[in-house]
């Protein structure tokens, strides 16, 4: 799908259409939703090759609501299209964020779905995007899936089944993937299934809420949590990776920047664009082409802007952005003196376009309306340089206010900060 032409990451085959599976959503029998939807779906029993066409379907949840869509039963099961449309902030606990998904398929020790086949669907500001959650969901299908700022495991496939990625956007990963076999389960041995990821683009992301509570945060994990004594074998063609920062914990707890030991069967024509400190902190097979600096930002920029004009939004922007503190809040001091750097934490489904901060109700300062790197983050982080000599010494309520193109919004809660000059 990508080639590197003249420094530029190009279509392969540009001017003749891309062979591309027919949607499910076309199948005969096909059973719709549609709008706004303000309750989880959650069906286990299923018939075999039930089509749920969920296009223009926008699930808007509150909090308390951890999974989306849940779905088990028979084999050959399809769900197409569809948002879930998380509202958790970015700094909320990892205890709050590990149990929220997006979508799960099956139903661990009692229901599976073989042979499931999700398609054309957005999971935004959810721990995991799509679980597999059962032994009996082989054979799966994750295509034209946009997972933004995940968590946790963007994909999560913790009982080794075989399965098949392609032409999806993993926009944001705590850790993209996972096939790790959670403790208590009896898991079976997955080293003779493969998991096929093609054409897809896979972009890890610095978090606020992370599980370990000894790292400086924003932190993330590594692209695989994966088993490379148990977990399936990889097959990896014509996708790009991202990230700035190493992992937290590293090879020790399974996590693995490269493809894991062991794990790799069929590779070809992928790039990884490192964005970090030094070398690249694992050694890469030769069928990855490295890329640094800003190379690797404009081939970034290049191929996220193809797979957006490939999967065009079909419904209407109706999430507000999510959005919290971070400098000062778990970031930073609530003592403010001289001019200081105020951040704030803001995400959207579909882009942030601006952010302005607020002491005790009051504007302080211009909207902040293109992210900053901090701390490894060029993504979701947003500073304003600010002389707290501005107000008077004394106790102050702070705030953000991020907002989208068509005017969500959502307000961060209130960090009260000390000014003392």
């Amino acid at each position: 799908m990508w080639a590197v032409i003249g420094g530029a990451i190009l279509l392969v085959g540009a001017g003749r259409a891309l062979p591309t599976a027919a949607p499910c959503s076309a199948r005969p029998g096909a059973f719709s939703i549609r709008g706004r939807q303000t309750q989880a779906y959650d069906r286990e029993r299923l018939a075999a090759g039930t089509v749920v066409d969920a296009s223009g379907a926008q699930f808007v949840l509150p909090t308390t609501k951890h999974i989306v869509i849940h779905v088990a039963g028979g084999e050959g099961m399809c769900w197409s299209g569809g948002e879930a449309l998380g509202a958790f902030p970015p700094d909320a606990s990892w205890n709050t964020i590990h149990e929220t998904y997006g979508m799960v398929v099956g139903v661990t020790n009692r229901a599976g779905a073989a042979a499931f086949t999700v398609e054309n669907f957005t999971a935004f500001a959810y721990g995991k995007g799509v679980s597999l959650d059962a032994g009996g969901d082989g054979d799966w299908t994750i295509r034209n899936v946009h997972v933004v700022y995940g968590r946790d495991d963007c994909i999560e496939n913790d009982w080794y089944n075989t399965g098949l990625i392609d032409s999806s956007f993993f926009d944001g990963c705590y850790d993209v993937m996972s096939s790790l076999q959670d403790p208590g389960l009896d898991v079976p041995d997955g080293q003779a299934n493969v998991v096929t990821i093609r054409n897809s683009l896979l972009r890890l992301q610095v978090m606020d809420g992370i599980y370990e509570t000894r790292e400086a945060i924003p932190r993330h994990e590594a692209f695989w949590k994966w088993s490379a004594t148990r977990g399936p074998r990889l097959n990896l063609r014509n996708n790009v990776f991202f990230t700035d920062d190493s992992s937290v914990s590293s090879n020790h707890a399974d996590m693995y920047m490269a493809p894991p030991p062991g794990r790799l069967n069929e590779c070809a024509g992928n790039i990884m664009i490192w964005e970090g400190n030094g070398p690249f902190p694992e050694r890469l097979p030769s069928c990855f082409t490295l890329e640094t600096g800003t190379r690797g930002l404009a081939l970034w920029d290049s191929v996220v802007a193809l797979w957006k004009a490939r999967h065009p939004y079909a419904s209407p922007d109706v999430a507000p952005p999510v959005v919290s503190l971070f400098q000062p809040g778990p970031g930073g001091t609530s003592v403010l003196s001289g001019t200081i750097d105020l951040v704030a934490t803001a995400v959207d489904d579909r882009g942030v376009a601006g952010v302005q901060f607020r002491l005790d109700g009051r504007d302080i300062g211009s909207e902040v309306v293109t992210p900053t790197l901090v701390r490894r983050d060029r993504f979701t982080k947003y500073a304003l340089r600010w002389d707290s000599r501005a107000v008077p010494n004394g106790s102050y309520a702070l705030t953000a206010s991020a907002r989208d193109a068509v005017g969500n919004r959502a307000t961060a809660g209130i960090v009260m900060v000390t000014v003392r000059n």
